[in-house]
C-alpha cells in the first residue's frame, strides 16, 4: 500500500478537489483506495458521503475502530475514513493528544488498513501544520503540495517546505515521506499575471514534477452531486491532468 498526502498550511488552494478526484482516478482503474478525511471541516466526506456514523476522531480517540469506521462512497472502490464537518472532535484531538502522539496515525492506524487490502491510501489534510498534519505527514509514504497560481501560493510553498523539513528532523522521518511533486491548481491561461507566476515557479522548483489543473467549475458541481468530476462533464484538460497526477502516484 501507498500512502500519499495532499497538503498546504493555506487554505482555498483546492487540496480537497485534488484528494477526491485523484482517489477516485485511482478508485477507477481498480485499485481499492482508502480516503482519510483529515480535514475538521469535513469536506472530502460532504463531498463522497450523504450521511455518516463514526468518524476518524473516534479512531484517534479510541472509541472505534477502523472497520465501523470506514464507509463505501458513492464511488466504487473508493472507502472514505470520515470527518464531521459540523462537529470539532478531530479538532480536539489535535490540539489536545495530538501534541504527545504524533505517531498514532503511522503506528496504530496504518498497520490495520494496510491489512484491509488497500492499495492506496490519501490523506487530505487542513490548511494548517500542527500536531495533526505531522502525525500524517509521519504516515505518508509520499506528500504532494498543491497550490494556486499567486504571489502568496509561492511564498507558502516555501513555508512548508520549511515546515516539512523541521517534522523530518524532529520527528526522526530521515528522507521519508517524499516531497517531489506539487500540483499547481485553478490555472488560467487568461490571466498575464499567473503566466508570469508559473514561470517563476517552474525557475525555482526545478528538481519538482509539476502538475496544471486548470480552472473548472466541475469540482463544485461533483462535489454537490456527491460524486467523481467524470460524472460532472469536465473539460478534458482537467481529466487529463488529474489522470497525469494519478499515474505518477
Amino acid at each position: 500500500m501507498k500512502t500519499i498526502c495532499f497538503a498546504l498550511q493555506k487554505g482555498g488552494v483546492g487540496k480537497t478537489s485534488v484528494s477526491v478526484s485523484v482517489a477516485a482516478e485511482l478508485a477507477k482503474k481498480g485499485k481499492k483506495v482508502l480516503l482519510i478525511d483529515a480535514d475538521p471541516q469535513g469536506n472530502a466526506s460532504s463531498w463522497l458521503l450523504t450521511a455518516l456514523n463514526k468518524e476518524f476522531a473516534d479512531v484517534l480517540f479510541g472509541d472505534a475502530t477502523l472497520k465501523e469506521s470506514v464507509m463505501e462512497s458513492t464511488v466504487k472502490n473508493l472507502f472514505v475514513l470520515p470527518t464531521a464537518g459540523t462537529d470539532t472532535r478531530l479538532n480536539e484531538y489535535s490540539e489536545t493528544k495530538a501534541l504527545t502522539s504524533q505517531y498514532k496515525i503511522a503506528d496504530d492506524i496504518m498497520p490495520s488498513i494496510r491489512l484491509d487490502g488497500y492499495d492506496y491510501c490519501i490523506i487530505d489534510t487542513s490548511p494548517s501544520f500542527k500536531a495533526l498534519e505531522r502525525s500524517c505527514v509521519a504516515a505518508a509514504d509520499e506528500v504532494v503540495a498543491v497550490l494556486t497560481l499567486s504571489n502568496m501560493g509561492t511564498d507558502g510553498l516555501e513555508i512548508f517546505g520549511n515546515h516539512l523539513a523541521n517534522a523530518r528532523k524532529e520527528m526522526r522521518l530521515g528522507e521519508k515521506p517524499v516531497f517531489n511533486k506539487i500540483v499547481l491548481n485553478n490555472h488560467n491561461q487568461g490571466f498575464k499575471q499567473q503566466k508570469e507566476i508559473l514561470s517563476q515557479i517552474e525557475e525555482a522548483t526545478k528538481a519538482f514534477q509539476k502538475f496544471i489543473v486548470p480552472q473548472d467549475q466541475v469540482f463544485d458541481r461533483a462535489c454537490g452531486g456527491h460524486g467523481s468530476i467524470d460524472m460532472f462533464k469536465a473539460k478534458p484538460e482537467t481529466i487529463s491532468a488529474i489522470e497525469e497526477i494519478a499515474r505518477s502516484l
